[in-house]
């Protein structure tokens, strides 16, 4: 019986592990047949539709008010009053502070022109009336003296002459020949320094040419007058020549016999010799100037001798009443130079800076109040190169304010880009203003705003994700997921591509049908 028992339950034993082979047979042969036959694949998809593509231009700039001005005073002196403070607003043409010469100098020499038209006047109205001997001795007076300055500035003229010739002989035979040699002749000189440039060394050779017979003559002459227009010349061209040389010599390096210090000398007695001429130049100027004034007041003289003996004559009266009207313009320049000891608003606005007070020395054009228009604030922002190309004048913007957040968007439009660059850490960027629209009166001046200038927009045009057009064999191309599980690859012709993450598609699509984005995760 017992042996019954155990072989039955043997034959049970072999039965549970056939049918656990069997079951794990059909498992692995189920899972070979899954993992070897064809799948289907899950795509991310969207549907080709009309939408606007907007291409947008993001920098960040800063608040500033569209009217600002740092002004200054247009003379030196000392402040003798500040009539403002900061926070104060201020009406056009309101006096923000004064000079003391404004209360003293400038205002004495404006009572003087204001006295001289007093005195023209009545001069005016005592010609009329008729001319007394002691008025004809005063008048002649006047005129000797006036002759005696004529010749006084002719003298002058003649030695700034003289003096023009002795400094641009030193320039050219002293400072310059020391680079040449065979000085001192008119048929040739040779520059005995070494310049890389063949063309620029016979430009040099041939000026010196030039200019000898130039010196020869000037001096063989003598100053006098009637030279001064070939001593003009003469000096021009010898700064010219200079100029020329000094570059050559810039260019020069220590080598050979040439040490670091002979080029330092070279430098220094053209840079030396240059200054020289143009001072002798300038001097002469001026003093031909000095010496036509001498002989414009003498006929001024003679003309006012004669208008006293002449007597009350119509045409006498005619000229004093144009020396009325001189004096009245005199008084218009003092006027004016008081104005500039004066500083006035340009504009409503509030003062933001004071940067001088009572009693202090300034000079003329030094910023001292610093005023803001309220009216109206733009944004300053610096646009890299890449993209200055989408933005022009006129074109909109949507700018958002740090202090604000995003939810406050403010309008604004595009009306000024610089066109040259400003280079930032080595990049070239340009500079973009845009008028802010403010109707809340939020902005600050130097507040950071965040720009969005819409740079080029299509309107309800077909476009797709960007993301989903592809570049094959230089074509774009996109995938379709047909209604029968299909995909098909198809070249597509693109328009804009927008910063919002859609691009155009000008041909290769239709509405409605299913472009694939990517696979279903």
């Amino acid at each position: 019986m017992n042996t019954l028992f155990l072989k039955i339950s043997a034959l049970i034993k072999n039965k549970k592990k056939v049918i656990l082979l069997g079951l794990l047979a059909v498992a692995i042969i189920g899972g070979a047949v899954w993992y070897f036959s064809p799948k289907k694949i899950a795509y991310d998809t969207v549907s080709v539709a009309r939408r606007d593509v907007v291409l947008g231009v993001f920098v960040t700039g800063t608040v500033k008010p569209a009217e600002d001005a740092k002004l200054s005073f247009d003379a030196s002196g000392r402040v003798g009053s500040v009539s403002v403070k900061v926070g104060d607003r201020v009406f056009l043409g309101k006096t923000l502070a004064i000079l003391e010469s404004a209360q003293t100098d400038t205002y004495a020499r404006y009572l003087r022109a204001e006295a001289n038209v007093a005195a023209e006047e009545a001069k005016l109205a005592e010609m009329k009336r008729g001319a007394r001997p002691e008025e004809i001795a005063v008048a002649e007076a006047k005129a000797e003296k006036a002759r005696a300055t004529i010749l006084h500035e002719e003298n002058a003229a003649e030695n700034a002459l003289l003096d023009g010739y002795i400094k641009t002989d030193d320039a050219i035979r002293n400072k310059s020949d020391q680079m040449f040699s065979n000085p001192r002749t008119t048929s040739a000189f040779i520059l005995n320094i070494p310049v890389n440039d063949a063309q620029a060394k016979i430009d040099i050779e041939d000026m010196r040419v030039m200019l000898e017979p130039l010196l020869q003559r000037l001096r063989a002459t003598g100053g006098s007058m009637g030279n001064s227009a070939d001593e003009h010349m003469l000096m021009s061209n010898t700064v010219l020549f200079l100029e020329t040389l000094s570059l050559a010599v810039n260019a020069l390096a220590p080598g050979g016999s040439l040490s670091q210090a002979t080029i330092d000398g070279y430098k220094a007695a053209i840079f030396s010799a240059r200054a020289n001429v143009q001072a002798a130049d300038g001097a002469l100027y001026t003093a031909e100037q000095n010496y036509e004034n001498a002989v414009l007041v003498s006929r001024l003289a003679d003309a006012d001798l004669a208008l006293v003996r002449a007597g009350s004559s119509e045409e006498a009266v005619d000229g004093q009443e144009a020396r009325v009207f001189a004096a009245r313009a005199d008084l218009a320049v003092a006027s004016a130079d008081l104005s500039k000891a004066s500083i006035r608003a340009p504009f409503p606005g509030l003062i933001t800076k004071i940067d001088v007070s009572r009693g202090e020395s300034v000079m003329a054009g030094t910023p001292v109040v610093t005023i803001v228009g309220d009216a109206q604030f733009e944004i300053e922002a610096r646009v890299p190169e890449t993209d200055i190309v989408h933005v022009a004048v006129g074109k909109e913007a949507g700018a958002t304010l740090d202090a604000y957040g995003k939810a406050e968007i403010f309008p604004a439009t595009v009306f000024e880009v610089e066109p040259a660059e400003t280079v930032v850490e080595g990049v070239p960027t340009y500079i973009v203003k845009l008028l802010l629209k403010d109707q809340k009166h939020l902005a600050r001046s130097g507040m950071t705003a965040d720009v969005t200038i819409n740079a080029d927009i299509k309107t309800n045009v077909i476009a797709i994700p960007s993301r989903a057009i592809k570049t094959e064999d230089n074509r774009k191309t996109v995938r379709i997921l047909r209604e029968d599980g299909t995909v098909e690859t198809r070249t597509v012709e693109i328009g804009l591509r927008g910063s919002d993450g859609f691009t155009e598609i000008i041909s290769g699509l239709f509405e409605g049908e299913k472009v694939i984005t990517g696979e279903a995760k």
